[in-house]
């Protein structure tokens, strides 16, 4: 009698033993897992299992597409953004919802388009300038390619390339175009390279994409 209740007490020990080391997550005792809703902490030994569980913390976070709020943080190439407005600079700030006087203060190139599928239309322009030029085209990755037009009306632009060789129109060489020809008071180019792979993108802003190109 005396051996069995002695055995008895041995077994509540051990069991009260195991219990605490999983709970406290021993190392080698302890093995955590995923099931269902729940993450259950398990302890083997000796054939006994002990599975308290544990309320799972993980946040739902929402498409890149949606929410952000570094333009590092989104990392998705433009060929596979929704369809939509977009505004895309080379400007640097922290944060990826800002002003246009933010922007401004930076400097820099923005690419303000409208997408749809893999068409892209939208104005390039110089943030601490009014040059301006409107490119129609289609993106694969980060690039898009196509035809530019620029207006001359109260801008005294030139033709940057009147040949079959591409050459940059902006001083950051985001954008090469070819074969410029100016009809009336605009310049068109029948051929246009624009790279936003060093661009970030920033919310969309008050302005709207152009519905077409002069």
């Amino acid at each position: 009698m005396r051996h069995w209740k002695l055995l008895n007490a041995l077994g509540t020990a051990i069991a009260i033993a195991l219990f605490a080391m999983v709970t406290l997550g021993i190392p080698g005792v302890a093995i955590a897992r995923e099931s269902g809703n729940e993450i259950e902490t398990a302890a083997i030994r000796g054939g006994m299992k002990f599975s308290p569980p544990v309320p799972q913390f993980i946040a739902r976070v929402k498409s890149a597409e949606e929410t952000f709020n570094s333009p590092r943080e989104n990392s998705k190439p433009v060929e596979d953004l929704r369809d939509g407005n977009y505004r895309y600079c080379t400007s640097e700030l922290p944060e990826a919802v800002v002003t246009d006087e933010e922007l401004k203060e930076v400097g820099g190139y923005c690419f303000l388009f409208r997408k749809e599928g893999n068409k892209v239309l939208g104005n390039l322009f110089d943030l601490e300038s009014d040059n301006l030029i409107c490119l129609d085209g289609r993106v694969k990755g980060n690039a898009v390619s196509g035809v530019a037009a620029q207006d001359m009306a109260g801008n005294p632009a030139k033709v940057v390339s009147d040949t079959e060789d591409f050459a940059p129109w902006d001083w950051e060489q985001n954008l090469k175009v070819r074969g410029g020809k100016v009809m009336g008071n605009k310049i068109k180019y029948y051929s246009a390279l624009l790279d936003l792979n060093e661009f970030q993108r920033y919310n969309a802003g008050k302005e709207l994409p152009p519905k077409t190109c002069p």
